[in-house]
């Protein structure tokens, strides 16, 4: 389901009346945005069955998209995602609810499950039942394990690098630190943001104080210094390689640094969304003016189905086809899902998230069906920094 809003409700309508379709494949986003839509074709079309791929987007129940799946009233329903409860054991209730197996409200399920204390006796500080809510997992779940089912995939390793500060970096991070410290003496919940912020800062100064506006100097980046050395190393050896970083500042330096290797970039400012098949070619016709009619229908189709295909998806193509490719730069939470990236052998972390779970997704870019070589997995950490903590 593609197209502007105009296009997508007149495509709902003709499938009302229409006997010729089977299923209907739509993204979360246009899902959302359709509800109303989709709500009328299912009084004329009764929607039976239902498959949410990549489910952990309608994990949260109090999302716009975690609220609206609902709505749809499906006989049959699937959830499928590799990454369930990346963060606490309560993630598991909206796809219980939407499946049907309980018919509690979420504060009943928090309730039940959760152990409140902290400010105002509001925040979740443990967990209770937890044997319970297990079992209700697993009598509604079908596991499969990555190394279980791929048993062709190849091995994957992996290994720490560790990087020591440059001087400059040690005294910025030793003032931050400083600073969250003394925002910690005060246990106001004023204070709590901005030491949460600043523990974000420290990331930043770790990877390079470029992120946090100081003035361009090799010192900067002690991270970036052992990079260099370890992509010439890989890519010298005809290696394609994967660099990571959940910062897109950082992926814009970056871009700039290595532009020599002509990477593949995606953050989140890479469109994810094709032109559908009218606007590909409304586009062709403004480029090429008159000419576009004396190229030869062959041609003419190949130029359509090109500039139907996303710039995200061109990025990937670049990564996998172009041998003058050798490097591929993400912002990790752009990168989580949807990508095939099995060129590349190698996988780098210059920075990491707090959910083992969203790195294990973004590594699996590479660590996936069509691999057909080992793949190693490297994280940069700075010693004795926030750095080891979160790894």
């Amino acid at each position: 389901m593609v197209g502007t809003q105009r296009q997508r409700h007149r495509l709902y309508s003709s499938l009302g009346y229409s006997d010729d379709w089977t299923f209907l494949i739509i993204s979360y986003e246009t899902f959302r945005e359709d509800i109303q839509n989709l709500q009328l074709l299912d009084n004329y079309k009764k929607l039976d069955f239902c498959v949410f791929d990549e489910a952990h987007k309608i994990k949260n129940p109090r999302s716009k998209i975690g609220t609206v799946i609902h709505r749809i009233p499906f006989t049959y329903r699937y959830v499928l995602t590799a990454t369930p409860l990346p963060n606490s054991p309560l993630e598991a209730y909206n796809y219980l609810y939407f499946g049907k197996v309980i018919n509690m409200n979420w504060y009943q399920f928090e309730n039940r499950y959760a152990i409140k204390g902290g400010y105002g006796g509001k925040e979740i500080v443990g967990y209770k039942n937890i044997r319970e809510l297990k079992k209700l997992i697993q009598d509604n779940m079908l596991r499969r394990r990555k190394e279980d089912k791929l048993k062709e995939l190849p091995e994957i390793t992996f290994k720490t690098v560790p990087v020591t500060m440059t001087p400059a970096q040690q005294r910025v991070y030793n003032a931050v630190k400083q600073e969250i410290l003394e925002d910690l003496k005060d246990t106001s919940l004023k204070k709590v943001p901005n030491a949460l912020a600043k523990l974000m800062r420290l990331q930043q100064v770790t990877g390079s104080l470029d992120l946090i506006g100081a003035k361009p100097s090799k010192s900067n980046s002690s991270k970036l210094l052992a990079l260099d050395d370890l992509l010439e190393s890989l890519i010298e050896s005809k290696e394609k390689v994967i660099v990571f970083s959940k910062f897109k500042e950082m992926v814009n330096i970056l871009e700039e640094r290595y532009k020599d290797y002509n990477p593949a970039v995606i953050h989140g400012d890479v469109d994810a969304n094709g032109r559908t098949k009218t606007a590909a070619e409304r586009y062709l016709k403004n480029q090429y003016g008159d000419q576009w009619y004396k190229l030869s229908l062959e041609k003419r189709q190949a130029l359509i189905e090109e500039a139907m295909v996303s710039e995200r998806q061109k990025e990937v193509y670049k990564f996998q086809n172009d041998d003058s490719c050798k490097l591929f730069i993400g912002c990790t939470p752009a990168c989580r899902e949807g990508l095939t990236l099995t060129k590349a052998t190698h996988v780098i972390f210059i920075d990491f998230e707090w959910s083992h779970a969203y790195l294990e997704q973004a590594y699996s870019r590479a660590h996936r069906i069509g691999q057909r070589n080992a793949v190693t997995v490297y994280f940069l950490v700075c010693q004795g920094t926030i750095d080891e903590h979160i790894l």
